[in-house]
Parts: C-alpha cells; structure tokens; sequence
C-alpha cells in the first residue's frame, strides 16, 4: 500500500450581502495549499436565496471542492469492508475534484416545513483498488490479493430530496424521500463504460414520528431503501488447479430492498442541577432479514457417468444478513 504525508493550509473568507430586499446572497472563497503537489487550490462557493412570499423561499448554491484524502473503493465481492483511505498527490494519484450544483424550494410557516432540492455532483480523481481472485482446488472461498490501484475516475451523482415536517405541540411526524443516481467511470473497469457506483441507492423513504410527552420522549422510525447495485460472476475459469471466477458487466445485479422499524424511548430526570434520562431502544422491530452484503463460492460435488466420476462445478451464493431486533437500555447524565 500506498505511504506519504502532507500538509495542507488554508484561507477562507466569506461574505453574505443584499442586493435587494428579498434577496440574499453568500460568496465564499477558499485557497488552499497542498504540499504534496506544491500548488495551490481555488474554490469558491456561492449561495443565493430569494424570498418569493412570507416563509416561502427559492434557494441555490454551487461550489467547487477538492478533497486531499480519500477512500479508495474496492471490487471485493466480501462481507468484510476492505476499503482503505490515500493521500492524494502521492504516487501522482490525482487530487479530487467536485463540482456542486444545488436548487431548491422551501416552506416554513405555522408549524410546516416543507423543503426540495435537486442536485448534481461532478466529480474527478477518483479512485479504486483492484484485486484479484483465486481459489485453489481445496477451498470454496476465492483468495484476493491486492493488484494495483485504479485513478483517474470520473463521477456523476444526480438526485432529488423532499422532506415534509409538521410540529404539533407533543407530536412531530417528518417524512422524508430521496431519489438518487450514482455513476463512476474507470478506463480500466467495465470495459470504460459507465457503472453504477456501489453506494447507488435509488430511492429512500424515513417516515420519523417523535412525540415529546415530557418528561418522555418517544420515537417510531421506519426506514425503505431500495437495493444496492453488486456484480455477479459470469464464468468459472480453472487452470493448474486453480479456479477463478470471471465478472461480466460491473454491479449488473442488485440486492434485495431494505426496511426496518426502529423504537425508542427515554424518562428526563434532574440530579441536583444536573440532568440526566434513561431510555431503551429497539432497533429492527419486526425482524427485517435485510441483506448487506451478497458473496459467492465455489461449489463442488461429484456425479458417476458412463463408468467415470465426474467433477461439477457450480457457484454458490451466500448473503450477509444484517442485525436482528436488537435491544439496547442507556443512561445518561450532564452536569
């Protein structure tokens, strides 16, 4: 792996000023240096907000970031999360870039907020580690080893938020939806073709109730998501005793939906001129089997034809499955 230190330093300044009364608009500006590549990194910001009638708001904002360290993604089909972070500028690996662009509308008034975004994110400089599979004739489970690191990536993220909130006296419902889209694009992965990103969830659905019944507090989330994108083996390729499992197009398959329904509930308390409360929560309520992670091995068993015992290969599939109804009692205490 990759080893470097750098230094950053940075200046910022910002400024927020009305150029009419019902307009107001915030530009910010950002230098940084980055010892690693010895240049410097100019990234403004601006954000603009128009008052359209009393509590109803037009907004925008676009920006240019860059990010000196990142995560570089991997190919491991594993339910373990072998992700590792670089230094950008090391080994000429690039330093991120992204692009922001933001426009939306919102609503507060009498106790409603009623709020939507679209957004897009251009990115550049990402980067991903590549392995490589093996399995040798006595195990199931393919052996990855570390090839080489894949840079020079590009990403597009393009989605939609809602959220919709009203606030009662003891009750406050929040319902909430995300459409999203994640592509990456590597010379070297999927043939050079667009792919969908491993974080691509398409849509989110939180319905979120708190009620405030003081000195209780009560919660009742229920969360939806749909499927994560994953790759799934096209070929099996065996030489010299060892196997391999060949990848067609990248993450051409996905999970399973994900939901869950978690509960919570806590009693406030004073300690002297302390406070402190004590509560529970029950996450995955009603025992959601949501699958995290799908893998795959290499099954073998063996058929007798035609006088002769013959080895038949097939791929197995095998799915993480995420945490159950789980229990927690807290306590918690400030001075």
């Amino acid at each position: 792996m990759l080893k470097a230190v750098g230094v950053q330093t940075g200046v910022y300044v910002q400024d927020t000023y009305k150029p009419l009364e019902n307009l107001q608009a915030t530009l910010g500006i950002r230098n940084t240096y980055y010892s690693l590549t010895n240049q410097l990194y100019f990234e403004p910001r601006l954000s603009v907000k128009y008052e359209l009638t009393d509590g109803l708001h037009l907004k925008g904002a676009t920006g240019r970031y860059y990010q000196f360290i990142s995560q570089a993604e991997t190919n491991l089909p594993t339910s373990f999360n072998q992700d590792f972070w670089v230094l950008m500028g090391s080994e000429g690996i690039p330093v991120l870039r992204a692009n922001h662009y933001v426009g939306g509308i919102s609503y507060m008034k009498e106790g409603w907020i009623l709020d939507a975004e679209v957004y897009r994110k251009d990115m550049q400089g990402l980067i991903r580690a590549d392995y490589e599979n093996s399995i040798e004739e006595n195990n199931l489970r393919p052996l990855w080893s570390y090839n080489h690191l894949i840079t020079n990536g590009e990403g597009k993220v393009t989605g939609l938020d809602v959220m919709i909130r009203k606030t009662w006296e003891k009750y406050t419902p929040t319902l909430s939806y995300s459409l999203t889209t994640v592509k990456h694009q590597y010379d070297e992965i999927n043939g050079g073709e667009h792919f969908y990103a491993d974080n691509d969830q398409r849509h989110e659905l939180k319905f979120i109730n708190e009620w405030n019944l003081h000195p209780w507090t009560f919660s009742l989330n229920w969360i939806y998501g749909s499927g994560l994108p994953y790759s799934i083996p096209t070929e099996i390729i065996s030489e010299n005793g060892t196997s391999r499992f060949v990848y067609g197009e990248k993450n051409n398959e996905r999970l399973p939906v994900y939901h869950r329904m978690d509960v919570s509930g806590a009693y406030e308390f004073k300690i002297g001129k302390g406070l402190g409360n004590v509560g529970f929560s029950l996450f995955n309520l009603y025992d959601r089997d949501n699958v995290g992670n799908r893998s795959f091995l290499l099954d073998r068993f063996d058929i007798f034809q035609q006088g002769r015992i013959l080895q038949v290969k097939q791929v197995a599939v095998i799915d993480q499955i995420l945490l159950g109804p789980t229990f927690s009692l807290f306590i918690n205490f400030k001075f």
